[in-house]
């Protein structure tokens, strides 16, 4: 009775089957049981973060109070309500934010959290940035290798932040929410953060699992028609048919565009179709999808929240039932990253970025460059950087470092993509002996079919080649190379760890 009084309004007529592969990974559930018996308790709070990307920012929604995490919040509040106190739900959300971007700052983020203020569950939300590249390039090519050179960094940054989160917060629940887009060729990182899961027993709530099978038999029946419907039929049951577009609930500066058709998201996956349906046939628009192919509409956020209440109210069903879950402990070893690694990967002592995707940034201040570096976006929805384009090379910026005296490794992270990207040469000198410390030659071209920031190690620990608090970043740019159409150098983040956290 409890179960169903807690998801009766909260279902949008999925269906079981839908409910159930929504639980991707059911892992340990201990944890989540705890959030739950807290809430039926109603004596103290719960606090939820949500560390993600641009869907839990609710981008493109005509009323951002409606996204998925204020929907959750509204129902703590509602079916779980307290007298003189409120259920919390903070948003640690930025655009293009992926799960290194979160490691590298974790530490900060989590001092962020008010002293004594215990979280009881962390939201992950990454997986579409974690796989679709955070230069935008991939507006235009979209990505199509599965394990490119970047996986195994973003998965060994997803183990980081979890392993960090379950040491620094013993009792509360970590889920990953799984998102996909609806360009058919672009993959969700679900592959990578399930790696993570599995091993560290971390529940996964998956909206592609419940929603996109229905999506693909969709595409199936409606591919004869030029992805077009009957005029007055829906296809399939909602929400996994077609619907009416609904352009009031997007956002004013995407309305006039309208929603984006099926018969759009299958172009922009590299199939033929005519989007100017003959007499008797109308542009079938799914309901979870609105402006774009990647940010759900306010049913797609509304049927997020569902999979989140669905998941919680499970459990506390089986606790009903007298089936509570096993205690969860962490494992004895790693998945993919060594103890030490994990650690370098969140225990940055100085991030300074050339855009904010969290409201806090550390700006990246050059000081010194030649005329050919300046800091711009230089597409529409690209990320801010330290650009030079120069064809002839010989551009270069400096960098200041200034920390208390210590031992440091520094790291910078620069663009990598597939085409058109420069070589450079970074040297780090000793601001007070001014000598070299080390120098190192990257390209910033890459083969796999995919767009984003790398990190670059500046220093060598093993040859006792690290920074001791004052130390200058130079960047030069080299000629383009034969072959290449452009000559591209985008700086992104300068970084700064203690010497002890990249031990081997």
């Amino acid at each position: 009775m409890e179960f169903r009084r807690l998801t009766a309004d909260h279902r949008h007529n999925l269906t079981l089957e839908d409910f159930r592969r929504s639980r991707a990974w059911v892992g340990n559930e201990m944890r989540l049981s705890k959030l739950f018996q807290k809430l039926s308790a109603k004596t103290n709070p719960v606090s939820t973060v949500v560390y993600g990307g641009s869907i839990s920012m609710g981008h493109g929604l005509a009323d951002g109070s409606l996204k998925y995490l204020n929907e959750l919040e509204k129902w703590m509040n509602t079916e779980f309500p307290l007298q003189s106190a409120k259920h919390k739900v903070y948003s640690r959300a930025g655009h293009g934010a992926d799960m290194c971007y979160v490691a590298k700052r974790l530490m900060t983020m989590i001092e962020d959290i008010p002293a004594g203020q215990q979280v009881d569950l962390f939201l992950l939300e990454f997986g579409v940035n974690d796989y679709q590249g955070q230069d935008h390039k991939i507006h235009i090519d979209h990505k199509t290798d599965v394990f490119f050179d970047g996986f195994q960094r973003l998965a060994i940054c997803a183990e980081a932040v979890v392993r960090r989160l379950l040491e620094a917060y013993p009792n509360a629940a970590i889920v990953f929410l799984e998102f996909q887009t609806a360009i058919l060729n672009r993959k969700t990182a679900q592959l990578l953060h399930l790696g993570v899961a599995q091993h560290y027993q971390i529940p996964v709530i998956s909206y592609s699992e419940a929603l996109f099978p229905g999506f693909y038999r969709l595409i199936n029946l409606l591919e004869p028609f030029d992805y077009s419907r009957p005029a007055n039929d829906t296809v399939a049951p909602f929400p996994h048919g077609c619907a009416p577009c609904l352009a009031e609930q997007i956002t004013r500066s995407f309305r006039d565009k309208g929603c984006k058709s099926l018969c759009v998201f299958m172009k922009r996956s590299g199939r033929n179709c005519n989007d100017n349906p003959p007499k008797g046939r109308e542009q079938c628009f799914l309901p979870y999808f609105a402006h774009d192919a990647v940010h759900p509409s306010m049913m797609g956020h509304q049927i997020a929240k569902d999979l989140i209440v669905n998941a919680i109210a499970q459990v506390g069903h089986d606790h009903c039932r007298g089936e509570p879950p096993t205690d969860h402990v962490l494992p004895l070893t790693t998945w993919l990253g060594s103890p030490n690694q994990l650690d370098s990967m969140t225990n940055f002592v100085m991030v300074k970025d050339t855009m904010g995707v969290y409201s806090t940034q550390d700006p990246l201040v050059s000081t010194n460059h030649s005329k050919g570096f300046r800091l711009y976006g230089d597409q529409l929805a690209e990320r801010k950087g330290w650009i030079s384009t120069n064809e002839e090379g010989g551009d270069y910026i400096e960098f200041d470092i200034d920390l208390v005296d210590g031992c440091y490794e520094i790291v910078m992270s620069i663009l990598k993509s597939y085409e058109g990207m420069g070589i450079v040469t970074i040297d780090l000198l000793d601001k007070t002996t001014k000598s070299q410390i080390n120098s190192v030659t990257e390209d910033g071209n890459w083969s796999p079919k995919i767009s984003i920031p790398a990190d670059i190690l500046l220093t060598n620990g093993k040859e006792k080649k690290t920074c001791s608090g004052k130390c200058k970043v130079v960047v030069k740019t080299h000629s383009i190379v034969s072959g290449r159409n452009r000559n591209k150098v985008k700086i992104v983040s300068l970084a700064a760890q203690a010497c002890a956290t990249r031990s081997s």
